[in-house]
């Protein structure tokens, strides 16, 4: 037979199961470079340039002024190890953001090698930058890829 006329709509059905919420993309940044020559004597501070770079994801680490320039907002982690020989004593270095000083690393080398460390965690915005600069006090900091810098984004803001 024949279909007959469209009904009114009928009441709404039981609700579904809630969709998947969306992640944000991940942003990857993360950069690891080195000296493989040895830099100084310098006789005021100077910036440090890395003649090794092993990784640079995202492009964020410059080889020709030797920083780091923050893509996003948020927390990110720098880890620095300058290393030296007892000949010239001593090596340090300032990590700076954005031409403030953040944090020293020296290395006093008597009798023989030395290695100093640190590690900071900074909250920077996007465009902000990071690096090193090689105190002309302790002017002389050892290649050989003994002297590294590197950082990485821990999480970018909400």
């Amino acid at each position: 037979g024949k279909n007959g006329q469209k009904g009114e709509p009928g009441e709404a059905g039981v609700p579904g199961i809630p969709g998947r919420r969306s992640t944000p993309p991940i942003i990857r940044v993360a950069f690891f470079v080195g000296l493989q020559e040895n830099q100084g004597p310098v006789k005021e501070n100077s910036d440090l340039l890395f003649d090794k770079v092993i990784t640079n994801v995202g492009n964020v680490f410059n080889p020709d002024t030797g920083r780091f320039t923050a893509t996003h907002n948020g927390t990110y982690q720098f880890n620095v190890i300058t290393t030296h020989h007892a000949f010239y004593f001593q090596a340090a270095v300032n990590l700076v953001r954005n031409g403030e000083m953040i944090a020293t690393v020296w290395a006093e080398s008597i009798p023989y090698w030395a290695s100093a460390s640190n590690t900071a965690i900074l909250k920077l915005k996007g465009g902000d930058q990071v690096w090193l600069v090689l105190l002309s006090r302790a002017p002389y900091i050892h290649g050989y890829m003994y002297s590294t810098f590197s950082g990485h984004l821990l999480f970018p803001d909400k």
